[in-house]
C-alpha cells in the first residue's frame, strides 16, 4: 500500500520585511490617513511608516513607486466624530483580544502536542529508547544491589537448608529458593518439540524439510540473536547445558555459570538452538536430522538459579529481550515411587500453590519477583512452562505418604482432592502464573489433514487462583501418536552427542523423546528470536520493543482453534511464528507504529483515534501492559486466594463511529466460588475485563466499510501516575494524516520557528518532508516523530530569504 502523503504550508515570502510591505500596503490602500503631499513629505511619512525596510534596498523601485503615488493620492482626511474614534478603538481593542486569545490558544495546543523530532534513518535517539541511560542506571542499580546481598541471600538460604535437614545445593527436590510457614520453597524442571509445530519451519531457509512451505521462507535462522536461559537443579544439582554437544557446539551456547550439565537443561538448550548437524535413526532407517532447534543458528546463554536477579540483569544489560524457564513449583500430588505418593501440605486438602502468584523470595523467583523484574527491565519477555500437574495424583484413595513434622515421613489415609486440579482447571505453577510474563502450555502435535489436536493431559490449566487467563497460548509439547514416528518431537541429550537412535526415553543412546510443557516453551521462545531477526532486519535502527508489545503480539497472531477467543486449557490459542512475523513485516511496510504502537496513559484520560475497517474484513486489537507486581498474601498459607492481582486496570473499547456500536474484550468466567468445570469450560463471552493485563477484541466482518474509534482508558488511578501500553491491530486501514494548524510559533528566541500540527495515531511514526516547489525537485527529508497523541505537532524552520516553501508528513520513519 502507498504511504498516506498530506501537504502541508504555503507559500513563505521572500523576507520579513516583504511581507510586512505587503501588509502595510493592502492597508494603506484600504484608509486614508493623510492629505496629498510633496516628495520630501511623503517620503518621510513611508520612512516613518516601515522604517529601516524602506531605505534597505531589498523592494523592487516599481513596488515603492506605487507606495508613493498612493501617499500622493490621498485625499485629505475628514475629522471623526468622538463616536468613530471610539467605535474604532473599540474595534482595535476587540481584535487584539482576539488575536491574543487565538496566540494563547495556539500556543497551549503546541505546548500539549508538541513532540520532540529526530533525524531520519538514523538510530533511534536516547528519549524516545526504552533502553536508555536511565534504564541502564536502574538495571545496573538493581544487579549491583543483588551482587552486595549475595552474601546475605546465601546465608538465608543455607539456614533453610540447616532448619529442613537438606543439602540445598544436591537435594533430588530440586533449587531451593525460599521458605513459607508451611515448608520450604523449591523449584523443578518441568519435565522435542518441533520447529514445524510453532509454524516456524516455513521462515526458514526452504529445502531442509518436505513439510516445509517454500513460499513461506523468510530465510531466519536466528543468526545474530542471543536469549538465555535458567534451569532449575535435577538431582545432584545439575543444571547446566553440556555445550560440547555435537548440537550445541561452535561456541554457540554458553554455560555462564559453570553448572554441571544436566538431560534437562541440554533438551531445552537443543529445543532453542539445536544445530540439525546429527542423523536420527531408527533401527537401520536414517530419518534425517530432526534435532534442528527452532532458532537453530541463534546462541543462547545457560544459568543455574543461585544469582537469578544479578544474571537476569546482565542478560537485559545485555541487549537480550528473551529468556525460557522451563521450571517451577511443584504442586499436588508426587509420585514417590512404587505406587505411593506424597502429599506435601497436610494441612490443606487442596494444594495452593496450584494456580497461586507467589509471593516474594530472596532469589527473586516468585510471581510477583518476576513482574517487577520486567516492569523495571521493560524490554525483557521471560518465557514460563505452565507445568506439568494437571491430572496427577492417585485418583482415589490410598495411603499415601506426608512430612511427619520431624524432617521424616509418616502415612496418611486423610481425605484430599485425589487428581490435581478442579476438574482438570486451576493447575498452573508459579511462577508461570505472573502476569507479565508469557505462559506456555502443551498440546499434541497437529494433524494438518484434519485440523485436529490434543490438549496434553499433564498442561497447567487455568484460571490462576484470582481469575485470570493462563497459559497465555499453547505449542506442541508432546508426541501424536497418531501421525507415526516420524512425527516424533526430539531434543539432544547429554549422554551421547555423535548419533542417534529411537528410545522411548532418554537412555545411553542419547535421544530424548519426551513431553512436557518444558519444550513447549523453549520452541515459543526459539519462534520470537526468529522474529527479532526478523525485525532487525527490517528496522536495523529501532530501539527494542516494550517486553508487553511483544506479549501481545505473540496473543495476537495466534491459531485459534474451536469457540472463539480464550479458553483456560489452552490460553488464547497455539502460537504462530510466521503470523507473527508477518505482522511485523506488516507493520513496517505501512509506517513503524501503524499496527504495533507503544504509548503512555496517564490516569484520567483516555486516549483514542480512528481507524477504518474495510468491507468484508474481520478486525483484530490485543493490548497489553506490564503490570506492577500484585501483593499476595505469604506463598501457600492461603487456598485460591481470589484477591485480584491486577494493580492498573485499563480498558479497551472499539467503537462503530457511524452506528455507535460498541466492541468488547473477550472475557471469560473463572467461577472461583463455585469452580465448576462447566462454567469454566464454557466459551467465551465479550465484556469488561477487570482481571487480566492483556485484552483482545476480535470484530466480525460486514457487508459495508466502517470507521472504528479505538480509545484506552484507565479504570481509577494508575500506579505512578501513568502505564506505557502496547497495542496491536491487524485487518484495520490507518487513517492519513490531516493538517490542523501551521504557521510561525512566535518564539521570541527564534522568529524563524514554524510549527505543524497534524492529525495522528498515538504510537505511529511519521516523517516530515519539504520541498521549495510543487512543479519541480523532489522532497527531502527533514525529521521523523513518535506520537503519543491524537494530535502531533513537529517544529521546523523557515528561511526568510525564500518566496515559498512547502511541507508534508507521511507515515513512518
Amino acid at each position: 500500500m502507498p504511504k498516506t502523503l498530506l501537504l502541508l504550508a504555503g507559500a513563505v515570502a521572500a523576507s520579513r520585511s516583504f511581507l510586512v510591505a505587503a501588509i502595510a500596503a493592502a492597508f494603506l490602500l484600504s484608509v486614508s490617513v493623510a492629505s496629498a503631499a510633496g516628495d520630501g513629505e511623503v517620503e518621510e511619512r513611508l520612512r516613518d511608516l516601515f522604517g529601516e525596510a524602506w531605505d534597505s534596498g531589498g523592494w523592487p523601485e516599481e513596488l515603492k513607486e506605487a507606495f508613493r503615488q498612493a501617499e500622493r493620492n490621498r485625499p485629505p482626511p475628514r475629522e471623526l466624530t468622538p463616536e468613530e474614534i471610539a467605535e474604532a478603538r473599540q474595534r482595535a481593542e476587540e481584535r487584539a483580544e482576539a488575536e491574543a486569545r487565538a496566540l494563547e490558544a495556539r500556543t497551549a495546543e503546541i505546548q500539549r502536542t508538541l513532540r520532540p523530532t529526530f533525524p531520519a534513518g538514523e538510530p533511534d535517539p536516547d528519549f524516545l529508547r526504552h533502553d536508555n541511560a536511565e534504564w541502564r542506571a536502574r538495571l545496573t542499580a538493581r544487579r549491583d544491589r543483588a551482587i552486595a546481598n549475595r552474601a546475605q541471600v546465601e546465608a538465608e538460604l543455607n539456614a533453610i537448608a540447616e532448619k529442613y535437614g537438606i543439602d540445598r545445593h544436591r537435594t533430588p527436590r530440586g533449587t531451593l529458593v525460599g521458605d513459607t510457614p508451611n515448608g520450604p520453597i523449591f523449584m523443578t524442571p518441568q519435565g522435542t518439540i518441533g520447529a514445524n509445530s510453532t509454524f516456524a519451519a516455513h521462515l526458514w531457509p526452504p529445502g531442509l524439510y518436505s513439510w516445509q512451505i517454500p513460499g513461506l521462507s523468510r530465510n531466519l535462522t536466528g543468526a545474530g540473536v542471543r536469549a538465555s536461559i535458567w534451569e532449575a537443579n535435577e538431582a545432584g544439582g545439575l543444571a547446566g547445558i553440556l555445550t560440547s554437544h555435537g548440537e550445541l557446539s561452535g561456541g554457540r551456547a554458553v554455560q555462564v555459570d559453570g553448572a554441571s550439565p544436566s538431560n534437562h537443561a541440554t533438551a531445552v538448550a537443543s529445543v532453542i538452538i539445536g544445530g540439525g548437524s546429527l542423523d536420527l535413526f531408527r533401527d537401520s532407517n536414517n530419518l534425517g536430522k530432526l534435532l534442528r532447534g527452532t532458532a537453530y543458528q541463534g546462541e543462547l546463554w545457560g544459568h543455574n538459579l543461585i544469582d537469578f536477579i544479578t544474571e537476569t540483569g546482565n542478560a537485559v544489560l545485555d541487549g537480550q529481550s528473551f529468556s525460557n524457564h522451563s521450571y517451577g513449583v511443584p504442586g499436588g500430588w508426587i509420585g514417590a515411587g512404587g505406587g505411593w505418593w506424597y502429599w506435601h501440605l497436610p494441612a490443606f486438602t487442596e494444594d495452593p500453590r496450584l494456580g497461586a502468584y507467589s509471593s516474594s523470595v530472596s532469589q527473586g523467583t516468585s510471581a510477583a519477583d518476576l513482574d517487577a523484574f520486567v516492569v523495571a527491565s521493560e524490554t525483557h519477555l521471560p518465557v514460563y512452562a505452565a507445568g506439568n500437574q494437571r491430572n496427577s495424583g492417585p485418583g482415589g484413595p490410598v495411603t499415601y505418604l506426608i512430612p511427619d513434622g520431624m524432617g521424616g515421613l509418616t502415612t496418611s489415609t486423610a481425605t484430599r482432592v485425589w487428581t490435581n486440579g478442579d476438574d482438570g482447571y486451576d493447575t498452573v505453577v508459579p511462577p508461570g502464573t505472573a502476569k507479565n510474563v508469557l505462559t506456555v502450555g502443551s498440546i499434541t502435535d497437529i494433524n494438518f489433514s484434519t485440523g485436529t489436536f490434543g490438549i496434553s493431559d499433564f498442561t497447567g490449566t487455568g484460571p490462576t487462583d484470582d481469575g485470570r487467563i493462563k497459559p497465555d497460548l499453547v505449542a506442541v509439547g508432546q508426541r501424536n501418536s497418531g501421525l507415526g514416528f516420524g512425527n516424533s518431537l526430539f531434543a539432544a541429550h547429554k549422554a551421547n552427542t555423535n548419533t542417534y537412535y529411537n528410545g522411548i526415553l532418554a537412555d545411553g543412546n542419547g535421544i530424548v523423546n519426551l513431553a512436557g510443557t518444558s519444550f513447549a516453551a523453549p520452541s515459543v521462545a526459539g519462534g520470537l528470536m526468529l522474529a527479532e531477526q526478523r525485525r532487525n532486519q527490517l528496522l536495523p535502527a529501532a530501539g527494542p520493543l516494550l517486553a508487553s508489545t511483544w506479549r501481545a503480539a505473540a496473543i495476537h497472531t495466534v491459531l485459534d482453534y474451536g469457540a472463539p477467543g480464550p479458553n483456560y486449557l489452552t490460553g488464547w490459542g497455539i502460537f504462530h511464528a510466521e503470523r507473527l512475523v508477518s505482522l511485523l513485516e506488516e507493520d513496517a511496510a505501512l509506517g513503524r507504529g501503524t499496527l504495533i504502537k507503544e504509548f503512555t496513559v496517564v490516569s484520567g484520560v483516555a486516549k483514542s483515534f480512528y481507524v477504518r475497517l474495510a468491507a468484508g474484513i474481520a478486525g483484530e486489537l490485543t493490548l497489553a501492559w506490564n503490570d506492577p507486581a500484585g501483593t499476595p498474601a505469604p506463598f501457600a498459607t492461603v487456598l485460591d486466594d481470589p484477591t485480584p492481582m491486577l494493580v492498573n486496570d485499563l480498558d479497551l473499547v472499539a467503537e462503530d463511529a457511524d452506528t455507535e456500536t460498541f466492541h468488547l474484550p473477550w472475557i471469560l468466567d473463572p467461577d472461583l466460588a463455585g469452580k465448576s468445570a462447566t462454567v469454566r469450560g464454557a466459551p467465551a463471552t465479550r465484556g469488561v475485563d477487570d482481571r487480566n493485563n492483556v485484552e483482545k477484541i476480535t470484530i466480525d466482518p460486514v457487508q459495508h466499510e466502517r470507521r472504528l474509534k479505538v480509545t484506552v482508558a484507565p479504570n481509577g488511578a494508575l500506579q505512578g501516575g501513568s502505564q506505557k501500553v502496547s497495542l496491536v491491530l491487524s485487518g484495520v486501514i490507518p487513517v492519513a494524516p490531516v493538517t490542523t494548524a501551521s504557521g510561525l510559533t512566535q518564539n521570541p528566541q527564534n522568529i524563524n520557528e514554524y510549527g505543524i500540527t497534524f492529525s495522528s495515531d498515538p504510537g505511529a511514526w511519521y516523517t516530515l518532508e519539504t520541498r521549495p516547489f510543487l512543479e519541480t525537485g523532489s522532497w527531502s527529508v527533514v525529521s521523523s516523530v513518535q506520537a503519543e497523541e491524537s494530535l502531533t505537532t513537529v517544529l521546523t524552520e523557515i528561511n526568510p530569504a525564500e518566496s515559498r516553501r512547502f511541507w508534508r508528513i507521511r507515515r513512518g520513519d
